[in-house]
């Protein structure tokens, strides 16, 4: 478990920091790039705080749930950000994306097919194949 958050810690710092680089070399504001970083700044919040409350099952859950959510956020946001601009940004969302379902089996595990599908977001579920 604690590889694959720190797996998921990587690739969020990585992709904040390639936003970084990416907005100093464009030199403007794009409302989609705020919003990305912002993302994936709380993105990194959660993955630390699931980190350090994997022994609360009640916080651990709300804070996967919630990284969950973020990361669909994220790859819309990408997917929006590349068909709406001219901007060649290459995040790794896929990365971010295996990650998280390589983690679904291990949230099955521990709180139970049926609570999954409230912390797993539909996506996730479909990719991992959560419904069979």
């Amino acid at each position: 478990m604690n590889y694959l958050l720190e797996s998921l810690l990587t690739v969020s710092v990585k992709m904040l920091r390639n936003l970084d680089i990416f907005e100093k070399e464009i030199r403007s504001y794009h409302a989609y790039i705020y919003r990305l970083k912002i993302l994936i700044r709380e993105c990194i919040q959660h993955i630390e705080g699931a980190k350090k409350n994997q022994h609360s099952l009640e916080k651990f859950r709300e804070d996967l749930s919630i990284l969950y959510r973020e990361a669909d956020m994220i790859a819309e946001l990408n997917t929006i950000l590349k068909r709406t601009s001219s901007f060649n940004l290459d995040l790794e969302v896929k990365s971010l994306e295996q990650h998280l379902t390589e983690f679904v089996p291990l949230v099955v595990q521990i709180y139970g097919k049926k609570q999954s599908f409230l912390i797993v977001t539909p996506g996730f579920q479909q990719r991992s194949n959560l419904w069979e």
